[in-house]
């Protein structure tokens, strides 16, 4: 971004959910260098809870998004509290965000952001895309970005939320880094406190490094159409249900997703009637291997409305993968970083 180009500010509109969007009830996003989103972002205060005349409660707290006439921010509450609750406001995570990349010898002027924020502020999704020095091609021309996600509430409707993941541009698909093995958990700690980005980052980025080889390698692992289908009937329904499992296998064997014609038909995802609705990007119009079936699974845990659900179907993706990969039907064990 040019200095002297301010970054793009979307204001409130009424509540809506941003194509492949970050967080529902989105009223206003903010796009551009890493520092010049920073002052974006509002600011809140805790406060007793109690109005007028009425005394305080002594269990409660009211939490209120800070004055900021210059960003059209009135004050406001936007929820209560316990007092024991503890808030983490979302300009303390950008702040941590941004000085762990520092500390990793980034620099802020390296790094675009996506700031998204529901009517009133209440819950942010932050996204930093690391320089492009850690974008990479799996083989299949279709580039891939590191970025970190975070994903806050100040009102206790979600946990303090950081992820390391990959983002696949042709079709907006986002991998959490450790797709290839199990130690994922090593990028993701639910409720995770601001002091531990630096830890999640390091070991991120070094296993994101080590993670490149196992996908690419995945690019010409061949799968047989058998098993995509036995995965779908499988697998894949137990864990996200028949009608997930039936875009599936639809996007695997045409390259289009597709919804249940008849929602209350019986059988199995391969026995679904299925109506196209759109052309997936990135996915070929038959799907042969453990690449194509890991875009997939992506596609399909991105619609997902919230962003902390997104981000739950994304870390079950290791798991489905390892299943895919049984050793059955002629399949290989899966390439590991």
């Amino acid at each position: 971004m040019h200095q002297n180009q301010l970054p793009m500010s979307r204001p409130a509109a009424g509540a809506r959910r941003l194509p492949g969007g970050a967080l529902t009830g989105v009223a206003r996003s903010h796009n551009g260098e890493l520092d010049r989103i920073l002052p974006l972002i509002p600011e809140f205060d805790r406060v007793p809870f109690g109005s007028g005349d009425a005394a305080h409660n002594e269990f409660l707290d009211a939490i209120v998004r800070r004055a900021n006439p210059e960003q059209g921010y009135s004050a406001v509450p936007v929820g209560v509290v316990s007092k024991r609750y503890c808030l983490v406001p979302h300009i303390e995570v950008a702040q941590s965000v941004r000085a762990a990349l520092a500390s990793a010898g980034l620099h802020p002027r390296e790094m675009d952001a996506e700031a998204f924020l529901t009517v009133y502020g209440a819950r942010m999704a932050l996204f930093v895309r690391l320089p492009r020095k850690f974008d990479f091609d799996p083989g299949d021309g279709h580039a891939m970005a590191l970025r970190l996600l975070c994903l806050n509430s100040v009102d206790g409707s979600s946990p303090l939320r950081l992820l390391l993941g990959w983002y696949r541009f042709v079709c907006a698909n986002g991998l959490a880094v450790g797709t290839t093995r199990s130690e994922w958990r090593l990028v993701h700690r639910e409720g995770s406190m601001c002091g531990d980005v630096a830890a999640l980052l390091g070991a991120g980025i070094d296993l994101a490094e080590r993670e490149k080889l196992a996908l690419a390698a995945w690019t010409s692992l061949a799968v047989p159409l058998t098993r995509f289908v036995t995965f779908a009937d499988g697998e894949l329904a137990s864990a996200w249900g028949v009608r997930a499992a039936a875009r599936f296998l639809h996007i695997a064997t045409t390259g289009f997703d597709a919804e249940p014609a008849y929602p209350f038909e019986p059988g199995p995802p391969h026995a679904k009637t299925m109506t196209p609705t759109r052309r997936v990007a990135g996915s070929p119009a038959q799907a042969a291997s453990a690449y194509d079936a890991c875009q997939i699974l992506a596609w399909i845990a991105k619609d997902r409305r919230d962003a902390h659900e997104r981000v739950d179907r994304m870390l079950e993706i290791p798991e489905l993968m390892q299943a895919l990969f049984a050793k059955r039907e002629g399949t290989h064990a899966v390439p590991r970083a």
